[in-house]
């Protein structure tokens, strides 16, 4: 299933949890889980995962969802604050 308004991202090497407290930080807000398991057990299955997904990519992905009120701009922002993470956590 698709929607057209939420893309998940991956990045090698950066866990999904540090990228969401670092985006935080930056007013920036976006998840690490599907809507589906916001309110799963703990220990279940991570979405991605069941859909065939290696651990390491679920656990390094983050959830973007976007709207109407979305503007150029705050992608651009966006874009721009995952690069300075990125590059932070990762080097």
């Amino acid at each position: 299933m698709s929607v057209p308004h939420i893309v998940s991202v991956s990045f090698k090497n950066l866990p999904g949890e540090v990228c969401v407290r670092a985006l935080e930080n930056k007013n920036i807000y976006v998840g690490t889980t599907s809507a589906c398991a916001s309110n799963a057990k703990k220990n279940e299955k991570n979405a991605l995962i069941n859909m065939g997904f290696k651990k390491e990519i679920a656990n390094n992905t983050i959830r973007i969802s976007f709207s109407t009120n979305t503007t150029f701009s705050n992608i651009e922002t966006l874009v721009s604050t995952l690069e300075s993470i990125y590059k932070e956590y990762t080097i």
